[in-house]
């Protein structure tokens, strides 16, 4: 993720943290604030959970794939959680790549409860089935319009909302 777009997340009061494999930035602290704790890495496949644990803890030795010179992505390789003890103190759990998110267990009504910075604005709707989409007088619209609500997140909610649709 570039900064910009970090920072949608850090407004939101997501915790960000910038983290490389190839310069080092970022690892110490990953380090510590995983130090002591019981945690997981999650994400799409291929873009580097189990290299940034080696680089967190380079006595673990995980399996990993090369990155593609063609698409600049890495392969799938974990195949299967594994909870793992750091060195620094602690554990965690090095997951398996997520291809696509399966929304099918989220009532449709239900996934705007999953962007925080709608909240907020849901009760102010004129209509209180609202989907945030092609209503009048829609408070989450006015917000995006206005500025306090990102595109990119607003987006994603209608996409997600459209998937389920179909």
């Amino acid at each position: 993720a570039d900064r910009a777009q970090m920072q949608i997340y850090e407004q939101l009061g997501y915790r960000t943290l910038c983290t490389s494999t190839a310069t080092g930035e970022g690892i110490e602290l990953l380090r510590e604030l995983l130090s002591g704790k019981c945690s997981a890495v999650a994400g799409q496949s291929g873009v580097g959970k189990s290299s940034l644990l080696n680089s967190i803890d380079p006595k673990l030795k995980l399996r990993t794939g090369q990155v593609s010179e063609e698409t600049l992505k890495g392969r799938h390789v974990t195949s299967t959680a594994l909870l793992i003890r750091l060195g620094c103190g602690g554990f965690v759990v090095d997951t398996p790549g997520v291809r696509s998110l399966d929304l099918s267990a989220v009532p449709i009504e239900h996934i705007e409860m999953h962007f925080r910075e709608l909240a907020d604005h849901i009760p102010h709707c004129r209509f209180p089935d609202c989907t945030h989409r092609h209503e009048t007088n829609c408070a989450v619209k006015a917000a995006v319009e206005a500025g306090s609500v990102t595109t990119i997140r607003y987006e994603s909610f209608c996409r997600m909302f459209e998937e389920r649709l179909q």
